[in-house]
């Protein structure tokens, strides 16, 4: 379908030359052999970043952006050079406008900003475990910074407040990963207890084998942001679980992968429900595996239970 719709690049020239981009004029052949002119701005691309705190609070930056004469509210964000690593850039960019440093940057998307006319490809990522720094702005550059909460600025690209595209992707894909984390690994929790009780020379089909890696990604991918979900029961209850299903993969006891994943692998969407049903529920769903194996690897679950736990006790 794509060499279809394939149009061959017959000439191209540059009449502007500028700091920031480059324009180029294009002769073209379409798919029926008809030659036109194409205009097209080159950009060397950009990356742009969400920094969330633990407490779901995201770092915006405030500033006038000429091109459409107003201030915008946007994620810290920067251009890239050419040949740069755009993980390497976006490090560059949170330092010098927020002051932050992070444990980690995870990838959230790539974006065509324009694709018809513009080059740019914008590299958008979330940064969580965020360490304090001094800001220090490149000559010329003007920006205010401000903090609101994920779920406060998902309501804000909703009501039409926050403008800019790679801002309002940036926010909802946050929310949406984070929000499908119960529902995800329900499904990776299945798929992992449907796996290992496959006779073993029918695990070597090779979907089966993607779909487990993709699973694999997924669940360390939950285990990074389960600290985003602002739940004292539920982030470390599925912080535990899955540490503990991860050590039996590792060491390969696939009668306890399967019997653990057999116990936890409704526990994800339970957690939808009220603190007491959920707490009820898992400790049914894991009487099964305690008869067999002992309360050793579940003892930080029930402890949690006790009113006097802290909230971020699994985050060392």
């Amino acid at each position: 379908m794509e060499n279809k719709l394939f149009e061959k690049e017959l000439s191209r020239e540059y009449p502007f030359h500028g700091k920031i981009f480059d324009v180029a004029v294009c002769k073209a052949e379409l798919p029926d052999g008809t030659q036109v002119r194409r205009e097209v701005v080159c950009h060397s691309g950009g990356v742009c970043v969400l920094p969330i705190d633990d407490d779901g609070m995201v770092t915006m930056v405030r500033q006038y952006r000429y091109g459409v004469g107003c201030v915008t509210l946007e994620i810290p964000a920067g251009k890239l050079e050419a040949g740069e690593d755009p993980l390497e850039a976006i490090k560059r960019e949170l330092s010098e406008e927020t002051g932050y440093t992070a444990d980690e940057i995870i990838p959230l998307h790539v974006d065509y900003s324009s694709p018809a006319i513009l080059s740019e490809v914008i590299y958008i990522y979330l940064a969580r475990g965020l360490h304090g720094g001094k800001q220090h702005l490149d000559e010329g550059e003007f920006l205010e910074i401000e903090k609101h909460h994920l779920s406060e600025l998902v309501d804000m690209v909703m009501a039409g407040e926050i403008t800019d595209g790679k801002t309002q992707i940036a926010i909802l894909k946050a929310a949406r990963m984070i929000e499908g984390i119960y529902k995800g690994l329900h499904r990776d929790f299945t798929f992992i207890r449907h796996y290992y009780s496959l006779p073993s020379e029918e695990r070597s089909d090779k979907e089966l084998q993607l779909h487990l890696q993709r699973t694999m990604e997924h669940i360390h991918l939950a285990r990074r942001l389960l600290p985003l979900l602002n739940n004292p029961l539920h982030e470390p209850t599925l912080y535990c679980c899955i540490n503990h299903l991860l050590t039996f993969l590792d060491e390969g006891d696939e009668e306890k992968i399967v019997s653990f994943a057999d116990a936890i692998h409704n526990v994800p969407t339970q957690m939808e429900w009220n603190l007491r049903l959920s707490v009820s529920f898992m400790e049914g769903q894991f009487s099964a595996f305690e008869k067999r194996y002992g309360k050793t690897y579940l003892a930080h679950v029930w402890e949690l239970h006790q009113p006097n736990r802290k909230r971020g006790w699994f985050r060392k």
